[in-house]
């Protein structure tokens, strides 16, 4: 599995930042995730106290051989 920092809109008014999550096994057509979060004070793996709650469910997806944004 790995992570790679991506930005969505990049050259537009509102670009957006994110990871995307692959699984090992790219040789294949894999299914995809959109994590969304809301709003809030919050960062892209919406942490609240030492959880990662995205973090954790795109490592756990990926884990399983589904992409994750």
């Amino acid at each position: 599995m790995r992570n790679e920092m991506i930005v969505i809109g990049a050259k537009t008014k509102y670009p957006l930042n994110g990871v995307l999550t692959i699984p090992d096994e790219l040789n294949k057509l894999l299914p995809g995730v959109v994590l969304a979060h809301g709003s809030g004070p919050r960062n892209m793996d919406e942490k609240v106290g030492i959880i990662y709650p995205f973090k954790d469910l795109a490592d756990g997806l990926s884990k399983k051989g589904i992409v994750v944004l």
